[in-house]
């Protein structure tokens, strides 16, 4: 019986030895490597030209969370409407459990200083219109990302038609969203 105990108390040494090491690669991996990757695959969901030019960081302690900076959106240039946006960092609060099952669920996502800027030939309202029918005919059904909450901070939003003198500028200093959101 005696062996027996070692070699369980043997094994979950192992085991948490294994655990302790596996987290502290993701605590101090160099994530920069995989911002084309993950430009890439967030530009294939959305159907948006994404860009990552600053950092890449991710924690699990305290709870898991991404930190990304110096993100750029470009909308398709098929589209008669023109949306770009630059985003000085984006934070995120990963659900670990639903990574398992296939899924991203954030407890809470925050946008800082984002620079939105939309032009159109058509007029205001049936730029938000065509924005509104293009978002919900080219996203998923079946939701691959869920936001529990949703934080935006020192947001800027340019809306221009035809030329740059019919320009409005509106300016959020936060906004925050608490329902479940669907991507």
């Amino acid at each position: 019986m005696h062996k027996l105990q070692k070699t369980v108390l043997v094994s979950l040494i192992a085991v948490f030895t294994m655990v302790l090491i596996l987290v502290s690669l993701v605590q101090w991996f160099n994530w920069d490597r995989y911002k084309a990757p993950l430009a890439s695959w967030v530009s294939s969901y959305t159907g948006y030209q994404v860009d990552i030019r600053g950092s890449i960081d991710m924690n699990l302690f305290p709870t898991p969370h991404l930190k990304l900076s110096g993100i750029s959106v470009n909308s398709p240039t098929a589209s008669n409407i023109t949306l770009s946006a630059d985003i000085e960092r984006i934070n995120a609060v990963l659900d670990i459990n639903s990574i398992l099952v296939g899924r991203f669920v954030f407890n809470e996502l925050s946008i800082e200083r984002p620079s939105i800027y939309l032009h159109s030939s058509q007029d205001y309202y049936q730029t938000w219109d065509a924005i509104a029918s293009y978002l919900s005919a080219n996203l998923s059904d079946s939701p691959l990302v869920l936001i529990r909450e949703l934080n935006i901070g020192d947001a800027q939003l340019v809306v221009s038609k035809n030329n740059l003198e019919n320009t409005r500028t509106f300016a959020f200093t936060t906004a925050q969203f608490l329902s479940l959101i669907h991507i």
